[in-house]
């Protein structure tokens, strides 16, 4: 797997951002960014506990919000306690552990196993890119995310689950990165911030970047040049609207997917897309 991976990724790494530094210490975790990344740094992890009360300029209620997500912490990764990090977007936007499982399972049955390599288009703090990287044999996953201290978080994370080995990351545009790809993806993941406060996602155009572009790049970056993208979405999103951007030709297909806990509830959908009809 090594050397397949290798050989399929030269051209990535050289576009890989290396400006992101982090600093981890025993005693607490304490994180530095480039000086360009005008972005909230605030990072929480099991050894840095000083959640919420101290931050300058927040809303009360948006604070609440955050702890509501930051009390659900183990839901999202089990092994919190063994040096998980994650900044205040990463709290909220990061799929559950076992509902990512469930995807990566789910998407590895649904497309031909004939490529190493995933990715996932706006990867946060690593969660869905260490469940596929965890769940899928053999897979080799390249997150990608505008923000430099949850790359930074995403490397951590990879490391802590023991699939740093089957990951990389990579700060920067989704769309340029993908146009750097030829054939070689066996399909993009992409879930769009959209959990917690001030995320609405109605419409393909609320999405951080222009769909149509997104689907042309993913396109060109897979194998066959097909469009095998994967949304996640909120279930209030109607599928027609998700179904408009399906090539001609080509199948559309639907997962449910649900907290893995006793409520058991509906939290989002996969739009899956690009392989041909007469595909099985």
């Amino acid at each position: 797997m090594t050397e397949q991976n290798n050989a399929k990724n030269e051209n990535y790494n050289e576009n890989n951002d290396n400006t992101t530094n982090a600093i981890v210490e025993d005693s607490k975790s304490n994180w530095r960014v480039s000086k360009f990344d005008e972005e909230d740094t605030t990072i929480y992890s099991a050894k840095n506990l000083m959640i919420l009360d101290d931050e300058p300029g927040e809303p009360t209620e948006y604070l609440h919000s955050i702890n509501r997500y930051w009390n659900r912490r183990y839901e999202f990764w089990p092994n919190f306690d063994e040096g998980i990090v994650t900044d205040t977007v990463g709290l909220f936007s990061v799929t559950p552990w076992q509902s990512a499982i469930h995807i990566a399972a789910s998407l590895d049955q649904y497309y031909p196993n004939d490529s190493s390599i995933i990715i996932d288009a706006c990867c946060g703090v690593g969660g869905n890119t260490t469940a596929f990287a965890a769940c899928i044999q053999d897979s080799f996953v390249i997150g990608i995310d505008t923000s430099a201290i949850r790359i930074v978080c995403a490397k951590k994370n990879s490391k802590v689950c023991k699939v740093d080995q089957a990951t990389d990351f990579v700060k920067g545009d989704v769309i340029k990165f993908l146009n750097t790809q030829h054939n070689s993806a066996r399909f993009v993941f992409c879930s769009p911030p959209w959990g917690g406060p001030g995320y609405t996602v109605e419409s393909l155009s609320d999405f951080p970047f222009d769909i149509e572009s997104l689907s042309k790049a993913v396109s060109k970056a897979c194998v066959n040049n097909e469009m095998r993208l994967i949304l996640f979405l909120p279930r209030e999103f109607d599928p027609e609207k998700a179904k408009i951007i399906a090539p001609h030709g080509t199948k559309f297909a639907m997962i449910d997917v649900f907290e893995k806990n006793k409520k058991k509830r509906l939290i989002g959908r996969c739009f899956l897309y690009g392989l041909k009809n007469h595909n099985k």
